[in-house]
């Protein structure tokens, strides 16, 4: 029995750090005074009872679960909405004369309507709650109700979820559905096998459950990934970027003439280097991509092997209608990596950004090597083999 009751009791594991915590409750602190400043504006007082019942919830989904597909925009508004009105017409109808069987029957349908309108948010039940038990002020409010407060102050809320996010690192509210696609590719195909199933597949195995999961595929992908990086980190060992890197790379500087960094790519056969200042500092990369990128603007020359050597041939005299050094093609979106960082950590990078080589730096951003996209490859297979 306090076997039971310790399993039943047993909470779960939330594995999410300190400042996330704090970041969760500050941005919905911040939220929910506005919205309810706005509540009182329009409702009155017997709208806190609202705003504590459901925005209240709306804003631990919202801030605390941002990825989760109850906290997005439309089952927000839509659950808000839904839920409101039906609430409201229970009570205008009379159907239930007994306030408890009215609040189940407006919970009842409320739930049921969500599902059909595929916008299931738990915060919805309070709403069409509120409506037949948050007070006169409440009721005599009618359908007005579900505009005001319900939908306003589920805009708001939405709003401010965007809002507040967009200023917190490696947030995304709402969740961004373009992370399905690049996550579900970051256990590295070519480095660690074919995937293990397609999206058909899990999505397939999510309506097998018939059940509300509360993870969206995007996260069950991205889960997978990591799980399938963090499983090859156990396999191959402690494999640095300082095992496998480059040491001492070919290197250019910003005024390095285009035809002279072009020849020193192709006689090293790569595809790229770093581009760093005076003190080494890393400032850039220029890869033949970015030659190409320019060269085909080129409008001399008719086949692109044409542009391209007109391209990188320097201009007479003082004045140019073309680029004529590194500093002006390179590359400043740059992904590097640091010496003591797992190898496997670099595979979603290769991946998703198609880069062959990527610069390792030390903590004062100097270049001491480069990891190249095939000493990956190799050093995945020899533990493959």
């Amino acid at each position: 029995m306090m076997q039971w009751i310790k399993q039943f009791l047993q909470p779960i594991a939330v594995n999410v750090s300190t400042g996330e915590k704090i970041i969760s409750g500050a941005t919905a602190f911040l939220a929910v005074i506005f919205v309810g400043y706005i509540s009182l504006l329009f409702a009155g007082e017997q709208a806190l009872f609202y705003l504590t019942a459901s925005i209240g919830a709306a804003a631990v989904l919202i801030f605390a679960t941002p990825h989760n597909p109850v906290s997005q925009p439309w089952p927000v508004l839509g659950g808000h909405v839904i839920s409101a009105f039906i609430g409201v017409s229970v009570n205008l109808s009379q159907l239930m004369p007994d306030v408890i069987l009215a609040s189940a029957l407006a919970l009842c349908l409320s739930i049921i309507a969500m599902f059909y309108a595929r916008c299931l948010h738990p915060p919805g039940g309070a709403a069409a709650l509120a409506a037949i038990l948050g007070g006169q002020q409440i009721q005599d409010l009618g359908y007005l109700y579900v505009l005001l407060p319900v939908a306003i102050n589920a805009v708001l809320i939405i709003l401010l979820g965007v809002m507040l996010t967009r200023l917190i690192p490696n947030r995304h509210y709402p969740a961004v559905e373009k992370e399905k696609t690049s996550l579900s590719s970051a256990a590295g195909e070519w480095a660690l096998g074919a995937p293990k199933f397609k999206d058909e597949d899990l999505r397939a195995a999510l309506n097998s459950m018939d059940s509300y999961v509360t993870v969206s595929e995007a996260d069950l992908a991205r889960i997978y990934a990591m799980a399938m990086l963090n499983a090859n980190k156990r396999r191959l060992g402690n494999v640095y970027c300082k095992d496998i890197m480059i040491k001492s790379p070919i290197t250019f500087r910003f005024d390095d003439e285009l035809e002279t960094a072009w020849n020193i790519l192709q006689e090293h056969n790569i595809k790229g280097a770093p581009v760093v200042d005076g003190y080494n500092h890393l400032i850039g990369i220029v890869t033949t991509t970015d030659y190409m990128r320019h060269a085909t603007g080129h409008d001399v020359g008719d086949t692109m092997q044409e542009k391209l050597r007109n391209f990188i041939k320097r201009s007479p005299g003082l004045t140019a209608n073309k680029a004529e050094v590194v500093g002006q093609i390179m590359s400043k979106d740059l992904n590097t990596a640091s010496e003591n960082q797992h190898i496997v950590d670099l595979i979603p990078v290769f991946t998703e950004k198609r880069f062959h080589h990527m610069p390792v730096v030390d903590d004062k951003g100097k270049v001491v090597g480069v990891v190249a996209r095939s000493a990956v490859m190799r050093s995945m297979l020899i533990t493959r083999i």
